[in-house]
């Protein structure tokens, strides 16, 4: 496992014990429904997953905010950190990585197409890559094309 994957898994606080999830206080609480708002705009236009937030933290990172994505009747939770002090642009597009982490998970449980959010420009094929463009704001990116197709929070349904 790679420092990166460990950072999204909960700390255990000795042998045998089980993770330490605390309720975030109504500020964190509030700070990651604010930051996961954009994320499930998105997923919503899809119309595939309707995800509900679960307000438990996992990380003692004083820099995260973190809680649970899920899919009722789907699995498991999925940890999801909010990196607060990072500019907005950056960690938009952090969360929308792990958001789309989780969707294809979701979707693929689901025996659907495990690909969110799909291209436009290129349907059945890819999805799209979040990225900060050449302002500085948060886009889905077709990753052949290189072109922003949306903000990230602002996808639209396709026809």
């Amino acid at each position: 496992m790679s420092d990166d994957e460990s950072a999204y898994r909960p700390a255990l606080r000795g042998p045998g014990s089980r993770p330490d999830y605390r309720r975030l206080t109504s500020e964190q609480s509030l700070a990651f429904r604010d930051a996961m708002a954009p994320l499930l705009r998105d997923l919503a236009v899809s119309g595939e997953l309707a995800p509900e937030l679960a307000d438990r933290s996992w990380d003692d990172d004083q820099d995260v905010v973190s809680g649970f994505i899920y899919q009722p009747g789907l699995g498991g939770r999925w940890g999801i950190r909010v990196q607060v002090t990072w500019p907005e642009a950056d960690r938009v597009v952090n969360l929308a990585d792990q958001v789309q982490e989780w969707a294809v998970e979701a979707l693929w449980t689901a025996a659907r197409s495990a690909t969110w959010p799909e291209c436009p420009e290129h349907p059945n094929s890819h999805p799209l890559t979040p990225a900060v463009d050449g302002a500085g704001a948060a886009v889905w990116r077709c990753p052949t094309s290189n072109r922003a197709v949306s903000a990230i929070g602002d996808l639209k349904r396709r026809a």
